[in-house]
């Protein structure tokens, strides 16, 4: 399930580990929604991840959801 495979790789970013998820298929098989779902929980988690520690510490770096939005236009520029 598309969730399940963007919860371990925001687990594994945590951890510090690199990620790339790939996603294919035929056309019409759903993969540029599938890629909007795992962005949009990707995004949600970080967020709520970044404002649970905020809460207690000052965060360094960019969130998740941050370098997911400054990557998108060289994924568009590879895509399709």
């Amino acid at each position: 399930h598309c969730f399940a495979e963007a919860e371990a790789s925001f687990q594994a970013l945590n951890a510090g580990k690199n990620q790339a998820i790939v996603i294919c298929g035929e056309s019409g098989a759903g993969k540029t929604e599938t890629t909007k779902l795992m962005l949009s929980y990707l995004s949600f988690v970080s967020e709520t991840m970044s404002s649970r520690s905020s809460e207690h510490e000052e965060t360094e770096g960019l969130t998740v959801a941050e370098r997911l939005l400054e990557s998108s236009p060289l994924l568009e520029a590879l895509g399709n």
